[in-house]
């Protein structure tokens, strides 16, 4: 029994390193180790501490990046990464790093403001949130008793059987 575990355990680890040996036919392995799946601090700690920089592909993201601009028949602005032809596009360079639209507060009118209907925050004294308006309140109250009512009917119906 002992030599039949030590021979799957050794066909498992066989399985498992095989593919980082065996080569396929344009002489690569099958599998490979690829340092960006770990952080860099395991990465690391598996390399034995050298601080060796891991390989960046994704480009220099601090690089500007050019926009063009123009107004289409509509009115409209229009964004592309190639200039229009037969169209005077104004280009622009953006850095990436940046956030490029910002919000604005909007401004409500008074009669927007009394269309709405009460929020929590208009309710002072009562906790947040507030998921049921105080009108319905009671009506909820009474609801729980009833329920409370029946759920102790029942439970003295089983009792009695």
């Amino acid at each position: 029994m002992k030599w039949m575990i030590k021979s799957m355990l050794l066909i498992l680890v066989v399985g498992l390193v095989a593919p980082f040996f065996l080569k396929r036919p344009d002489g690569q392995p099958w599998m490979t180790i690829n340092p960006d799946w770990y952080p860099s601090a395991l990465w690391q700690r598996l390399t034995g501490g050298v601080n060796q920089a891991l390989p960046d592909f994704s480009g220099d993201s601090s690089a500007p990046t050019r926009v063009y601009k123009w107004r289409d028949k509509d009115g409209s602005w229009r964004y592309s990464d190639t200039p229009p032809e037969g169209i005077d596009a104004q280009s622009l360079d953006i850095n990436p790093d940046t956030n490029l639209i910002q919000g604005l507060p909007q401004k409500q009118s008074e009669q927007q403001k009394k269309s709405q209907p009460a929020t929590d925050n208009d309710l002072p004294g009562v906790p947040l949130p507030l998921t049921v308006s105080p009108d319905q309140v009671q009506k909820m109250m009474d609801d729980a008793r009833n329920v409370q009512q029946l759920m102790d009917q029942r439970s003295e119906m089983l009792e009695q059987q």
